[in-house]
Order: C-alpha cells, then structure tokens, then sequence
C-alpha cells in the first residue's frame, strides 16, 4: 500500500536497539582514533587551502576596487578596453522566455526554473547507553515526513527500501520518483547589451 501525503502516515516512526560487545567496541574505537587522526591532519591541509583561496580572493577585491573606473554607458572607449569598468546603465535586447510546460513567459536578461518535488524522508535519532559487562546498547529512532526538495530523496536508502512506518505502526510504500517531469535550469538572453556594453 502507497503511503499518504498526511493522514495515517504522519508522525510514524518506530525504534531498533542494537549491542556491541566490549571486544567489538574496543576495535570500533580504534579505528575511530584512527579514522580521527586521518581527518585531522587533512583538515589541516583543507584549511590552509581555504585560507589561500581566501586570501586570494580578498586581495583581488581589494585590487580590483582600486582599479575600477566609473564610465558612461556610450560611447565603449578603445583606452577602457580590458580595464575594470562601472556602469549604470539600462539593460536593452532583453528576451522574452516561453515556458511551455506550465503556459508562462518571461522577458528579462535570464530566465531561472527552480524545480521541487515533495517527498518522503527518513530521519534517524541514535541515543547509546552503556551496560554493566561494559557493552554498549544503542537505540536508534527512525521517523518519517514528507518535505518540498530541489535534490531527489534516496528512498530506496531508508531503512526499510522505499518503505516507511505509519503512524499506526504498519509498513507501507513511500518510493520517491527517480525521473521528474522538469528540471532545475537556468537560460540566459543571447544579445543583451547595457549602453554599447555587450553582457557575456
């Protein structure tokens, strides 16, 4: 049975407990330390790599902001060619967009199509507790919602694949459409120009 967009299914989730031993627990630590000594020495390396790009941008700012020159819109000057220039100038040759999917048009220098699909998710809840023979219990609570997406939710990843768990307790099928009808997208006008300035 296809699960409902509200009704029974809202608010359904349902719990997992899982144990692991102390042996199992002393080599899951150990990779951790492992797997965490990995990821900080790569922070360091994406850090300083972020902070160059960062640098590096704000001082192409900071250069460019004393470069930049205010002209007029007309006429386009050959002494302005490659130099940083600022305008303010009416944009003209705007092109008008037909969307056919949905019987609407546009007129501007773009046209963007932002699409979203409403979709099932799952969430997960872990909560771990330890025992007296020092193992370890965790109980993980599954929930599941529906929500507005631009990216396709993976139902197939879910616990159950493209099942979720109603508010009454039973399992039902919630696949989220592999193929949409539309797509995000983006289109730009091919001869827009501010003044005698063409925009690329």
């Amino acid at each position: 049975q296809d699960a409902p967009f509200g009704g029974e299914f809202a608010g359904g989730e349902f719990v997992t407990e899982t144990r692991t031993g102390y042996m199992e627990k002393m080599g899951n630590a150990c990779c951790g330390v492992i797997t965490g000594l990995t990821l900080f020495f790569v922070s360091f390396v994406i850090l300083w790599w972020n902070e160059g790009r960062t640098l590096y941008t704000q001082r192409a700012l900071d250069e460019g902001m004393q470069k930049v020159v205010d002209v007029p819109c007309k006429p386009v000057k050959k002494e302005d060619n490659d130099r940083l220039v600022h305008i303010s100038c009416a944009l003209q040759h705007l092109q008008t967009f037909h969307e056919d999917h949905l019987e609407v048009s546009a007129t501007g220098a773009f046209f963007e199509r932002k699409v979203e699909m409403y979709q099932y998710k799952e969430e997960q809840r872990r909560e771990s507790h330890k025992n007296n023979d020092g193992s370890t219990t965790t109980r993980t609570t599954y929930s599941y919602h529906t929500e507005w997406s631009e990216q396709r939710i993976a139902s197939e990843r879910f616990h159950y694949p493209n099942e979720c768990v109603a508010s009454s307790g039973r399992r039902v099928r919630c696949e989220n459409p592999e193929h949409w009808p539309l797509e995000s997208e983006t289109r730009y006008a091919d001869d827009v120009h501010a003044g005698d300035f063409e925009l690329s």
